[in-house]
């Protein structure tokens, strides 16, 4: 029968795994993340900038990575990365989604409701609208870390 020391071994070993996961993971997401924000910002575009919302300041950011400029085999679908930060500078959410440059009637802005921020994803083939709550949540937190 294992020993309490063994239980608490166990339980840290596990935690540092985890831990040592979420760090890994996102790093090579950091690795793989090819926004750029000095040469593709869209937050005039898009509707980013500073929000408030539930009395709370929000920033929000909308970078691409120019892959809608090339329209090779027709295709001027942008990978944007749409990033929720505090007022004091904390990450809160962070979602990456495609935006159809040359759709009919055009692209969609984001758009800030009572308790959400809405944005559509054209690349997706059902309900392209997605939403974050706001303010986002731990599960937001993490997956802007994780994911």
């Amino acid at each position: 029968m294992p020993t309490t020391g063994t239980h608490v071994r166990r339980a840290a070993a596990v935690l540092l795994g985890l831990s040592l996961l979420i760090y890994g993971t996102g790093a090579l997401r950091s690795f793989f993340d090819d926004a750029d924000c000095a040469l593709y910002n869209y937050d005039g575009k898009l509707g980013g900038g500073m929000r408030t919302i539930q009395g709370r300041k929000y920033v929000v950011t909308l970078c691409g990575n120019g892959g809608g400029r090339s329209h090779f085999f027709g295709e001027s679908l942008e990978r944007v990365r749409l990033t929720i930060i505090d007022a004091q500078g904390q990450l809160l959410a962070r979602r990456y989604y495609s935006v159809f440059w040359d759709a009919l009637p055009g692209h969609h802005s984001i758009e800030v409701e009572e308790n959400r921020i809405v944005y559509y994803d054209d690349d997706d083939k059902s309900d392209s609208r997605r939403t974050i709550s706001m303010p986002p949540t731990v599960i937001d937190w993490i997956r802007a870390r994780v994911f």
